[in-house]
């Protein structure tokens, strides 16, 4: 599972701008800016985040992406490539030779004997 970070606060650090100077030029309370800035908020509206990058579009001049103020992070359970680790612990035992694969029609018709089928 990934989790969302705010970087926000870095890229108004990277331009030389405030939290203060994004609420005032935005129209938005310091209320709901200063979560974002810190990285606490959990959730904002689409009106929210639209004008959030609208506002970073003029006081930086550039095109502001939703990827410039938040980031997908990979939680310490999950690998980078999406494998979870005990997928990859358990190809790892099949690949030192401590288990072995059974062909399904075996495992099937051992279930069907289990039950005296």
């Amino acid at each position: 599972m990934c989790a969302m970070r705010w970087t926000l606060k870095e890229y108004l650090n990277r331009h030389g701008l405030t939290a203060y100077q994004l609420a005032k030029a935005s129209g938005l309370s310091v209320n709901t800016i200063y979560p974002l800035a810190r990285g606490e908020a959990q959730r904002v509206s689409l009106d929210t985040l639209q004008t959030v990058l609208d506002t970073l579009d003029k006081l930086t001049g550039q095109r502001v992406n939703v990827t410039d103020v938040l980031e997908r992070e990979v939680e310490e359970h999950e690998f980078s490539d999406g494998v979870p680790d005990d997928l990859r612990e358990r190809i790892g035992r099949f690949e030192r030779g401590e288990v072995k694969l059974i062909p399904w029609e075996q495992v099937k018709a051992e279930q069907r004997a289990k039950r005296g089928l």
